[in-house]
């Protein structure tokens, strides 16, 4: 199963979660990355 995917075999339903995001700067650089899930999410830079 996709680990950014929701459900299991008793519901036989799938939902998509994303459990990442991630931020760059104009260069393309990674800058930030947080869990959007969370209600006042930790952002690492």
């Amino acid at each position: 199963m996709d680990p950014s995917r929701s459900g299991g075999p008793a519901t036989r339903t799938v939902s998509k979660v994303d459990a990442v995001r991630y931020a760059y700067d104009d260069k393309g650089r990674l800058r930030e990355v947080w869990d959007p899930r969370l209600a006042q999410p930790l952002k690492t830079s």
